[in-house]
């Protein structure tokens, strides 16, 4: 009898790989069959100077803890209402950082005249959502999650060192919602009827990785990992919501060039690694 494969997670996802002159490395994500823009993105930039200049963001943004503060940004740089008592630095390099890694690197070849959004932080006292969610923005709205680690260590302690995503296009027929699937998703509603490993995209989140989605095309949730990390309050995650706007204000998305060269989905390898010891294999199995 012939043998059959299944397939493995990320398996119906392309990625497209470019690089800013600010040293930024952009990964997109589509699905593909998909011709609308790409929903989710990896951001991280290069140097050894950069994950220092990640610190200096997050201090600023652990002074918050929980309060959103509101940004705007330009081709010029972005500005913030400066608070009382914080390090003007500590402003000033997270000012850097949303200005380098969501502007520029997102919107800065794109007809975006300007993008807005808030900053904040996801305390881990607070809870993480471990089901299957969008949080209700409308198209074209974006939100990005970091795992605000200061130190490798850290990183290494915060349980779940990745994040999930489901890249589920508005356009997709109804077939396609309800194929079934041997992931783990266990019975989360009527989502997880739209999640199944072909659309499924782990990535892996240390390093000071940014992961971008349009919540409007993306499901998401934190790993069950993420619950140990819970316990021992260790899995703090910075979070910026945004969206961008050209000169006539309309809706400006995330972009890949016309002649980008996409390839399957590869990171797979990267994310089974690095989460063997939370029994990722059993999670979700390719075979």
């Amino acid at each position: 009898m012939p043998t059959t494969t299944r397939a493995a997670f990320g398996d119906d996802v392309d990625a497209c790989a470019r690089a800013t002159s600010d040293g930024v490395d952009v990964v997109c994500y589509r699905r593909r069959r998909s011709t609308r823009a790409p929903p989710l993105a990896r951001v991280r930039a290069r140097g050894t100077g950069a994950r220092e200049r990640e610190r200096e963001a997050f201090d600023a943004l652990r002074a918050t803890m929980g309060t959103p503060r509101a940004w705007t940004a330009n081709a010029e740089g972005c500005a913030m209402t400066p608070r009382a008592g914080e390090r003007a630095e500590a402003r000033a390099a997270l000012e850097t950082f949303i200005h380098e890694r969501i502007f520029r690197a997102l919107f800065g070849t794109t007809t975006a005249a300007t993008a807005a959004g808030d900053a904040g932080v996801f305390a881990p006292h607070r809870g993480t959502n471990v089901m299957w969610h969008r949080d209700g923005y409308m198209a074209g709205a974006y939100v990005a999650h970091a795992i605000l680690a200061a130190e490798e260590e850290e990183e290494e302690a915060s349980g779940g060192k990745w994040f999930e995503h489901a890249l589920v296009d508005a356009d997709e027929d109804e077939e396609s919602t309800t194929e079934t699937f041997e992931v783990d998703f266990e019975n989360q509603g009527i989502l997880s009827k739209s999640v199944r490993k072909g659309n499924f995209v782990p990535i892996d989140a240390r390093g000071g990785v940014l992961c971008v989605f349009e919540d409007a095309a993306v499901l998401h949730r934190s790993p069950k990992s993420a619950g140990k990390a819970l316990d021992a309050m260790t899995r703090t995650i910075a979070r910026f919501n945004f969206s961008a706007v050209d000169g006539s204000g309309r809706t400006v998305r995330i972009f890949a060039p016309d002649d980008a060269s996409w390839t399957p989905f590869d990171d797979r390898g990267a994310v089974r690694g690095l989460t063997a010891m939370d029994g990722f294999d059993a999670y979700v199995r390719d075979s």
